[in-house]
């Protein structure tokens, strides 16, 4: 077997913005490891993982992203243990500095679980490991860190109370309740159908598209934080407005990773005489949202995707984006600009504002995810689903108004 090369050196998580667009060794903690976004493959509804989401420490950064593209690197990722990851590469997308793997890149599990280094004496733990003189200099800190720190890596699996919740044939009609929830990790302790809300900040938008095939090295315009930094992605617009029940969210075309069934296409639950209601609409997509507990997807659908965006409907974006495109043309063929519709000082009158563009600079507001603040949401929640096909719908969207305390 060949001798892996390694590319860049050892270094502190703190010190990562440093290295943007280079190659690192991290060694670090994994605090959880969380396989997040899903592609809809055939007519059976598989679905296969194309990125893991992985959040890891050291002693110089409690907490760090890293996104892992590749199946053999995430299968090896468990949370609780420390592991050396080898060749990733530091990037930047906005405001947001994280770590990614590549071809390259290669991972080395150090420490399997945390517990196993409570007791244990340092030079104990470090010694077992066969790693350059920097990597085990490296390791001592971790483990340092990981021995004074308390709590750093707690248990959330509950899946046992799912297993004692009784499954009845029969349903019996009740009001939905509303639960506040404190935080995302008691979000995810209701098992019953009903609506909850609760206080998260946006991690990224996610849109399953199946119409094209798509090579390994464009999964990343799934993504949508990463295609706002692209330039000239004439896809976007395309990808996330299409055609289809301005009431009830449903596409007209299943290819763009619709959840809704067959029969959907054809009734309308939202429509008081059933019929869909066709114009262009935000296609349904996952939002992820996050707090220190947990990190979560909500199934968007076209009336909330338009309070998120600010209550700017889609056929507003698609018509201003489409007028664009015509004004480009325009200036292309023509030399000298038009005098007709133009004020006595040289102003446009009657000019409507261009809401393709401010659409644009909301989602990169919304997506800038080192300086979101808190939004309230409201979700309603189908305990028949689990939450990476829809278990979450969001409902609403909104500042919070927090009682002044003099």
């Amino acid at each position: 077997m060949a001798a892996i090369v390694k590319y860049g050196p050892i270094i502190d998580l703190a010190d990562a913005s440093a290295y943007i667009d280079a190659y690192v060794q991290l060694l670090v903690f994994v605090h959880r490891s969380t396989p997040i976004q899903y592609k809809i493959l055939t007519k059976s509804g598989g679905r296969e993982v194309i990125r893991t989401d992985v959040l890891v420490g050291d002693d110089k950064r409690t907490y760090f992203p890293v996104s892992i593209w590749h199946k053999q690197i995430a299968s090896q990722i468990v949370s609780g243990s420390v592991v050396l990851l080898q060749n990733v590469k530091i990037t930047r997308f906005g405001e947001r500095v994280e770590a990614k793997t590549l071809h390259c890149s290669s991972i080395l599990c150090l420490v399997q679980t945390y517990e196993s280094i409570l007791s244990k004496d340092v030079d104990d733990v470090a010694g077992g490991c066969q790693v350059s003189t920097s990597a085990k200099n490296k390791l001592q800190k971790v483990i340092r860190w990981l021995q004074k720190s308390e709590n750093v890596h707690g248990n959330d699996e509950l899946n046992h109370y799912q297993s004692k919740q009784l499954k009845l044939n029969w349903k019996v009609h009740k009001e939905p309740k509303c639960h506040d929830c404190f935080s995302l990790k008691e979000l995810c302790l209701l098992f019953d159908s009903c609506e909850a809300s609760f206080y998260a900040s946006i991690g990224e938008i996610f849109l399953p598209i199946t119409c094209r095939n798509l090579h390994e090295s464009d999964t990343e315009t799934l993504f949508i934080s990463r295609r706002l930094y692209m330039l000239e992605d004439n896809n976007l617009i395309d990808d996330l407005v299409g055609i289809g029940c301005h009431l009830c969210g449903t596409p007209l075309n299943q290819d763009h990773g619709s959840t809704m069934t067959e029969a959907s296409q054809f009734y309308c639950q939202k429509s008081s005489n059933h019929l869909h209601v066709v114009r262009h609409i935000y296609r349904p997509f996952m939002l992820y949202v996050w707090d220190d507990s947990r990190y979560i997807s909500l199934l968007v659908k076209n009336k909330a995707a338009e309070l998120l965006f600010g209550n700017i409907r889609a056929e507003e974006v698609y018509a201003c984006y489409q007028r664009q495109k015509h004004c480009k043309t325009l200036d292309n063929s023509n030399t000298k600009p038009h005098s007709s519709g133009t004020g006595s000082k040289g102003h446009d009158v009657g000019v409507k504002p261009n809401l393709y563009r401010i659409w644009l600079i909301l989602l990169k507001t919304l997506l800038q995810k080192e300086k979101n603040s808190l939004l309230k949401f409201k979700v309603h929640i189908d305990a028949n689903r689990d939450w990476e096909s829809g278990k979450f719908e969001m409902v609403s969207v909104s500042l919070p108004s927090f009682n002044r305390v003099d």
